[in-house]
């Protein structure tokens, strides 16, 4: 089952995007944004009726998700609308980089030495498809 939820992120998050970088052939990076909303909120009224009741400091924790990822979206908008989706792409993946050391320092989380080498390997990777080629 874990392996649904990766390909299901993987997919959402991989065909986002590349329609963030359709949307800015368009439209402004501001009306982007405006428009992705009804997105979310489509979703979140699909799920609602699953929702169990009550609020705590959790469920704020999600509504600044919410918040955050709009910001990022801005940003990756504005970076989408001059710069190559084959580059950048691979470059904002580099965000993994703050969980990881929030999940180190805030979290205790302890990752093994395997898992460091593919940390490692990642940046790498991330390095070497960023790479300016040659004219």
């Amino acid at each position: 089952m874990v392996w649904f939820w990766l390909l299901l992120a993987m997919l959402g998050w991989g065909t986002g995007v590349f329609l963030m970088k359709l949307a800015t052939r368009g439209i402004d990076p501001l009306t982007a944004v405006a428009f992705n909303l009804p997105g979310y909120l489509i979703v979140g009224l699909w799920v609602l009726p699953w929702v169990k009741p009550g609020f705590s400091r959790y469920h704020l924790a999600a509504v600044a998700v919410g918040a955050v990822y709009v910001i990022g979206n801005f940003a990756f908008y504005k970076l989408v609308k001059t710069q190559p989706i084959s580059i950048l792409a691979p470059l904002c993946s580099l965000y993994m980089v703050v969980p990881l050391v929030a999940g180190i320092l805030l979290l205790a989380e302890r990752p093994t030495r395997l898992q460091w080498g593919g940390i490692a390997l990642a940046a790498v990777a991330m390095v070497m498809l960023t790479w300016p080629s040659k004219p």
